[in-house]
């Protein structure tokens, strides 16, 4: 790291170390190299499952605030052992690169709980240029209040194109999911929507969030809803499984899918195999595969 020459010309910077073992030390010389990028454009660091805590985590991204160029930016820290702090550092640090254009945030399995959605939600109002966003916080045990930071930091990101959601195994209950959907509607320049709420009542062992309603047929009605109000959309992808929207709710989101003209791609999961064929849309497909020829 120490040879790595500053005022360097790279623009794009890939590293793939994921499932090793580069720990908390690897991970701040990373964040030392980081520093010498200072015509980067596009940065990407794969470094899942690698037994990294917060200190590494902040250690990795303590010198963002340096990147002026930088517009993209992939980092998948899933698997590991970031905190609550950990969290709030790699917050601190995307909201000090604000010409972001793209970005990938992989925090999945950390089950760190309620903060981890307060302090990315908070970072995300400064990254107004966003046109990208692909947001894993799969299984960290969020919650209604997490789900509802998400939910009033989403409509800021005026210029989202493309997003991709995915909160299964977070316990947020129905009523969040009306929130964050609602949210949604408002980013009326979406063209592409990658949402997965599976198992939204999800409680672990480590889970400290209490019980709450699961995702039903009234959720349904609000996401038909909200789905017709992005007027641009040409993909669709949505994952309710393991939640408790029937054949009513299935027709629905159906029929507001079906109105769309421009679609290009649709891909839904409700679980349904565990429907009867009445739920299925008249072809019969709809529901599992729509592709325009």
């Amino acid at each position: 790291m120490e040879r790595f020459p500053r005022n360097n010309r790279i623009q794009e910077f890939n590293l793939d170390l994921g499932y090793g073992g580069i720990e908390n030390t690897g991970c701040c010389e990373l964040g030392t190299l980081v520093s010498k990028l200072e015509n980067v454009i596009s940065i990407s660091f794969m470094l899942e499952r690698n037994d990294i805590n917060s200190e590494g985590a902040a250690g990795l991204v303590r010198n963002f605030g340096k990147l002026n160029s930088l517009k993209a930016l992939c980092l998948n820290l899933a698997r590991n052992q970031i905190s609550v702090q950990g969290a709030e550092a790699l917050a601190f640090a995307l909201g000090k690169v604000p010409n972001l254009t793209r970005l990938v945030l992989n925090l999945s399995e950390h089950r760190i709980g309620y903060g981890c959605a307060k302090y990315i939600s908070q970072s995300l109002s400064y990254l107004v240029n966003l046109e990208y966003l692909d947001l894993n916080l799969w299984r960290n045990y969020i919650g209604y209040d997490g789900a509802a930071c998400i939910s009033d930091s989403l409509p800021e990101l005026h210029n989202l194109a493309y997003l991709k959601l995915n909160l299964g195994h977070n316990s947020i209950g129905k009523e969040a999911c009306d929130h964050i959907f609602n949210a949604i509607s408002q980013l009326t320049n979406l063209q592409e929507i990658e949402l997965r709420f599976h198992d939204s009542n999800f409680i672990g062992k480590l889970c400290t969030v209490e019980p709450v309603t699961m995702i039903d047929d009234q959720n349904a009605e609000n996401i038909a809803l909200c789905i017709r109000k992005l007027k641009n959309l040409h993909r669709i992808g949505i994952t309710l499984a393991e939640n408790e929207i029937t054949s009513k709710g299935t027709e629905v989101i159906s029929q507001a899918i079906k109105s769309f003209e421009k679609l290009d791609e649709v891909t839904f999961d409700l679980d349904l195999h565990l429907l009867k064929v009445d739920a299925f849309s008249e072809d019969k497909t709809t529901l599992v595969s729509y592709q325009r020829l």
